[in-house]
């Protein structure tokens, strides 16, 4: 064998054996710290903000998120604004313009009961003005010189959404301070875009979207439940201190009575249409739907939590 030879086959041999060695003297630039190496795959640790990107959560992350079982098309919705959020865990299911801002209506009442019950005391006195009757509605048939606890003003504030007890609620602690604790509060929430210039709802200047909307509601849910719970009841008794009698107050909430309803809050005027804010128990999950903006709240929510029950496993 000649001298090219012998040198050929011993190189041959030093290759293979380095090979089958493993030795990492043949690559020295490809280490396993090399940018060129892709790291290894970790779990998609993945917070949803679309319904597309639902998907179930790595172990050690936050709770899984529901996950999408079938692509039955979003319902057909009529409404300017829509939002629903897995209270529960955090995840958004389904958006629609949720940062539009928007007039609130009647939602207002939800940060007008929050602020009565933290700064006036549920058991305070209140009695009802001349300047509260005069408000427009006549929801809870109060009167100038009637006195309720600070309780059954927002149970009427709640179940029949007396702009009366809003008022009279106001008028207690002082008008202009109380509207800045309401919008103190909204701002301790982190609600940017919501404003508040009247306690009922009954100015267009009211504003907020299904975002803030869903702050304001986790803190109820998590500072006040007893609030919503007002909400569940079809019907309330309010008691009159003066006379010593009690009088029945219907709710307006078509969802009050269900076993599955765990509270909410409608909403008219006419620039706003109809607005609903509603929080329901499914799997022993709280699903909050919020719409602006629709001819009928009930049937477009009903719409959101159908689909959802039925797209998603929990």
């Amino acid at each position: 064998m000649n001298q090219f030879r012998r040198n050929a086959l011993i190189f041959t041999v030093v290759v293979l054996v380095a090979v089958f060695l493993n030795k990492d003297f043949l690559l020295p630039h490809l280490d396993s710290s090399s940018s060129e190496i892709p790291p290894p795959l970790q779990p998609a640790l993945i917070q949803s903000t679309s319904i597309q990107n639902l998907a179930l959560l790595g172990e050690g992350g936050p709770p899984p998120q529901p996950i999408l079982v079938g692509d039955l098309g979003v319902p057909d919705l009529n409404v300017e604004a829509a939002l629903v959020k897995n209270m529960t865990t955090g995840a958004i299911l389904f958006e629609f313009k949720a940062d539009r801002p928007w007039p609130l209506a009647s939602l207002t009442k939800l940060m007008t009961a929050v602020v009565a019950k933290e700064k006036l005391g549920l058991e305070t006195d209140v009695v009802i003005t001349e300047e509260a009757v005069q408000i427009e509605g006549a929801a809870g048939n109060f009167t100038a010189g009637e006195k309720f606890a600070v309780y059954d003003l927002i149970e009427a504030l709640l179940v029949a959404s007396s702009n009366d007890a809003a008022y009279a609620l106001a008028h207690a602690y002082g008008y202009d301070t109380f509207l800045a604790e309401m919008n103190n509060l909204a701002a301790t929430l982190q609600m940017q875009e919501t404003t508040f210039v009247d306690p009922a709802g009954l100015s267009v200047l009211n504003q907020s979207t299904a975002y803030d909307v869903q702050k304001l509601t986790r803190y109820i849910l998590e500072t006040h439940p007893d609030l919503f719970a007002i909400t569940k009841e079809k019907k309330t008794n309010l008691y009159e201190e003066v006379s010593r009698k009690s009088r029945s107050v219907a709710a307006i909430n078509r969802f009050a009575g269900r076993k599955d309803f765990l509270g909410g809050k409608t909403g008219y005027i006419d620039e706003a249409r109809q607005n609903l804010v509603s929080v329901f128990s499914h799997k022993s999950q709280k699903l909050l739907i919020v719409v602006f903006g629709t001819e009928d709240r009930f049937l477009e929510t009903e719409k959101l939590l159908s689909w959802i029950q039925t797209t998603f496993v929990f």
